[in-house]
């Protein structure tokens, strides 16, 4: 089993204020919490957490195991979610749930907890294409304080190819979009400008059955997801290219990551299919992280993209 670790750390600035790594046991019948990320305001929540163990279908981790698909919970005020008197009390109000299936095996459950109080921007969504479907559709998803902003979404569908989700769908890989990019092909743009978001993430999920499954992330100045967004594209030789990214310090990362490179814990995720989470950025992501950790930011999530079953890109977020 993984060696567990537990971080705090001033995450209440960002949307996402709580981050946790399931994995299944050795014998494949529960999943273990293992790692976590948790903001120093939600202390109470990261104290019930620590040692948690759900059953298949038990839980958030373990409905997500059930379904076999990334779920949406927009309100953890209810029975499946067994620590909601803990969250609740510590502001938290809405969770995603991204597994990660291989061969419609499960190697692991990343959970992410977040407050979608009336005043943060942010969105967090959830799109489908059923098998033999020829658009993608929003399935559910939370945007804060973006509510003309989540009525358009709700109403959207996008052909392969078009729009975010429709990208994601088309080329395989994670997709980071900033202000300043080529938006001719992106349907939402200005209404997400208008919004306040200046930011969107995707990335194809890797679910158990049929079907394309795409998260998106929006993110906002004054609420960010997240400090920073990489995307990581592997080489036939092992080394990572770095794809595409955005940081909130503005910092050109496309000209800092010119040429591949080696990241020892790249490569680990992508052997291992089961992301990392870190807080000691310079010891665990060498060069990559100490560029991040001189942007100011102190944690990150390593993901692990699959594409047709097999790992083709690396997608991290930083604190």
């Amino acid at each position: 089993m993984i060696d567990a670790f537990w971080s705090s750390k001033r995450v209440a600035s960002t949307f996402i204020r709580a981050t946790e790594l399931w994995v299944p046991t050795n014998d494949g019948s529960n999943l273990d919490l293992v790692k976590g990320i948790y903001g120093s305001d939600v202390g109470h929540f990261e104290a019930v957490s620590r040692g948690g163990r759900v059953a298949y279908g038990e839980g958030l981790a373990g409905k997500t195991w059930e379904r076999g698909q990334p779920i949406i919970l927009k309100n953890l005020d209810i029975v499946l979610f067994q620590r909601r008197q803990a969250a609740i009390s510590d502001g938290l109000t809405c969770a995603v749930s991204l597994p990660i299936f291989v061969d419609d095996v499960l190697q692991s459950v990343l959970l992410l907890f977040c407050n979608e109080e009336q005043l943060r921007i942010g969105a967090i969504e959830l799109w489908c294409a059923p098998e033999g479907e020829a658009e993608i559709s929003l399935v559910d998803g939370f945007f804060g304080a973006a509510t003309d902003f989540e009525a358009i979404t709700r109403e959207a569908a996008v052909p392969r190819g078009v729009g975010l989700a429709g990208m994601v769908w088309e080329t395989g890989v994670p997709l980071i979009v900033a202000d300043g990019a080529p938006m001719d092909n992106f349907p939402r743009h200005e209404d997400a400008k208008r919004s306040g978001f200046h930011c969107a993430v995707g990335w194809p999920c890797a679910v158990r059955g049929s079907g394309v499954w795409v998260m998106e992330f929006l993110s906002a100045p004054r609420s960010p997801i997240a400090g920073r967004f990489e995307s990581w594209l592997i080489q036939p030789d092992g080394h990572f290219r770095f794809e595409s990214g955005f940081c909130e310090s503005n910092e050109d990362l496309a000209a800092r990551w010119n040429v591949p490179i080696a990241v020892a814990a790249f490569a680990e995720v992508a052997r291992t299919l089961i992301p990392i989470l870190t807080s000691d950025l310079p010891l665990e992501l060498g060069a990559v992280g100490h560029a991040a950790a001189g942007a100011g930011l102190t944690s990150a999530v390593v993901l692990p993209i699959l594409g047709c079953g097999r790992p083709n890109a690396i997608l991290t977020w930083y604190f």
